[in-house]
């Protein structure tokens, strides 16, 4: 059951939007969520809950103690404006959608086996034996670019990292 955050820091909220406003914004970005109401459900609490990760990297705080998910925040920008402690952007409703389309499709924002490893060499003669570039990468890293994209606008969710605001005197 989708309990929806609504800008007032609601307890054990699990979504940013109603299935209804869901399947609306998801249409407008060309994303498709199951048809069942069920699993449309379970992907988009799935969805808020990946969007998490992102919350140390977001300038601000929550807005209440009791808040299930990390808007409304109380300090936080948007593309360098100051956001309001009892509004909810646009941005993690999409970011939201995307994550979701994502686990119904069969990704899991939470680790994968594929460690971005190329296969190098692989031979057969009576044992299988497997070599692999060494790609850098150590464990389960998932990203998914287009949320990346999408909450990079918040301050400090950068690729530089950190939070630095200019003012004029």
């Amino acid at each position: 059951m989708l309990i929806v955050e609504d800008g007032s820091g609601v307890e054990f909220a699990n979504s940013y939007q109603s299935l209804v406003d869901a399947r609306s914004l998801a249409e407008k970005i060309g994303i498709n969520l199951p048809a069942d109401d069920a699993e449309a459900e379970t992907a988009l609490i799935n969805g808020a809950l990946y969007l998490q990760v992102y919350e140390p990297d977001i300038c601000g705080s929550r807005a209440t103690t009791i808040q299930g998910l990390m808007f409304p925040r109380v300090g936080a920008e948007l593309r360098g404006i100051a956001i309001g402690s009892d509004v909810v952007p646009i941005e993690p409703k999409q970011a939201q959608l995307i994550a979701a389309n994502d686990f119904a499709n069969g990704g899991s924002a939470w680790g994968t086996k594929d460690k971005g490893q190329i296969i190098a060499a692989h031979s057969v003669d009576g044992a299988v034996s497997q070599s692999y570039f060494n790609s850098g990468k150590t464990g389960d890293d998932y990203k998914i670019p287009r949320i990346e994209m999408i909450m990079s606008a918040f301050c400090g969710l950068s690729k530089a990292g950190g939070c630095v605001k200019l003012e004029r005197r």
